[in-house]
């Protein structure tokens, strides 16, 4: 191949002839346009290797061809086995239920017919004793008819029958009833015994409920007597000292153009004024308070402390007080009275200003309250302390409660239980009676026996 591809390109060039050209100085074909030797041996490799791509292309699809039938065959051969094993275990699954079935009808007729013999024996027994009781019953007629005066026989043998029918027959039954009224006063004295216990537990719980209640309620009380004097009581008033009302520095002097002497109160006393409250509202909830705190019912020991220190204390709101307003007063008389004063004196109370000593307010100076945070945490802290309280009081109800719904579960039972031993107690006294009738029965049989063979 090679060969002939150099003689096409060697006469290729010999039939072409170029000369140059006028215009442009090139080369320029004169003959047949020539072949493109590369572009050829490059389109033929291209072929030879497309051809060689196709030729495994190809064999690459026979044998996927081949595999692909050869996987079609076994599914078949699987299948095929496949219905053969599955025909084969529905035959013996057949024939197995076909089996069972018959053995089941067996077994069902077998039982049936046994049965049926049993409940012919059965019946062929309750005849045979209704024909005894028949000829009981007609001999039992005859004898009453025949020996109808012989009563008194009749009774004794009768009672003598009883006696041997309740130690023979009705032991077993007294014994049962005994053991039934044992286990009953057992079952009430458990029961008794349980509620008692109940009761002792619930008692216990309300105690501690009201004792929890009691607290709640007091510090609900405490609380708003702390709110009350928190609104009613102003920061001016905690804040500034109180005063007493004495005045060590006043002193008299004589007016010298009219010879009476008149009273001069310094600056320090005159900051004495601030104590009262500028805003009348605010005095007026002061004296409200001070007037409700005042009327409440006072003990013995503070009765004879008033009764004592009344003389001073009318002493004491004699004395004199700065005022908003000055009004005159003589030398030879007490000072007037502040509005103030004439309040408190109208409603038969005092202010802490006039009976507070100078010790006192001292050690009011010296105490330490606690501020308002402090305040705050104390009640919050009461406030966890008793909603814990009040949280286990609650799980102690839903208990209670939970306790009551198992004490009604329990008096179900017990009822169920004195309904069960009547009912027992019925079916006892019922065997009883029958028995009863059947020992007067038998008695009565042997004394007509005994006075046939007589």
């Amino acid at each position: 191949m090679t060969s002939q591809t150099s003689e096409r390109d060697s006469a290729g060039l010999d039939a072409v002839r170029v000369t140059p050209s006028t215009a442009g100085g090139r080369l320029m074909p004169t003959g047949p346009v020539p072949v493109d030797v590369n572009n050829l041996n490059a389109t033929w490799t291209r072929l030879q290797f497309v051809n060689q791509q196709y030729a495994g292309f190809q064999r690459e699809s026979c044998d996927i061809q081949r595999t692909l039938w050869t996987n079609i065959h076994t599914l078949l051969g699987q299948k095929i086995a496949l219905e053969k094993s599955w025909r084969d275990i529905n035959t013996a699954y057949n024939s197995k239920a076909d089996e069972l079935t018959e053995m089941a009808q067996n077994s069902v007729a077998e039982e049936s017919k046994g049965r049926n013999r049993h409940l012919a024996e059965q019946q062929r027994f309750l005849q045979h004793d209704v024909d005894q009781a028949r000829q009981r019953i007609h001999a039992l007629e005859n004898g009453v008819a025949v020996h109808g005066s012989t009563t008194g026989a009749a009774d004794h043998a009768k009672g003598a029958a009883i006696h041997e029918l309740d130690s023979s027959e009705n032991g077993m039954t007294t014994v049962r009833t005994l053991e039934l009224q044992a286990r009953i006063k057992e079952m009430e004295q458990d029961y008794e015994h349980m509620v008692g216990r109940y009761k002792d537990e619930l008692s216990g719980l309300e105690a501690r409920l009201s004792v929890a209640d009691q607290k709640l309620k007091q510090f609900e009380q405490t609380t708003d007597r702390t709110r009350t004097m928190d609104l009613v009581i102003s920061p001016a008033v905690k804040r500034e000292p109180l005063s007493s009302g004495i005045d060590e520095n006043v002193k008299m002097e004589d007016n010298e153009i009219t010879g009476r002497g008149r009273r001069r109160q310094p600056k320090r006393a005159r900051k004495g004024r601030k104590l009262e409250p500028q805003n009348p509202d605010m005095r007026m909830a002061l004296v409200e308070y001070i007037y409700k705190d005042r009327r409440r019912k006072p003990s013995l020991s503070q009765q004879v402390e008033s009764s004592k220190g009344q003389h001073n204390l009318h002493a004491i709101m004699n004395m004199p007080r700065p005022r908003n307003i000055h009004s005159p007063s003589q030398p030879n008389q007490p000072p007037v009275p502040s509005p103030m004063d004439a309040l408190i004196d109208n409603n038969q109370g005092s202010s802490v200003a006039l009976e507070a000593s100078r010790s006192r307010l001292e050690a009011s100076k010296r105490a330490i309250r606690p501020t308002p945070l402090q305040r705050i945490e104390q009640l919050t802290g009461e406030k966890t302390a008793l909603q814990k309280e009040l949280a286990k009081c609650q799980r102690q109800e839903s208990a209670n409660r939970a306790f009551k719904e198992e004490m009604r579960m329990v008096l179900d039972r017990l009822q169920q239980a004195v309904f069960e031993w009547r009912r027992a107690q019925r079916e006892i006294d019922a065997d009883f009676n029958v028995s009863l009738q059947q020992g007067v029965d038998t008695a009565s049989i042997k004394v007509s026996i005994q006075s046939r063979d007589v």
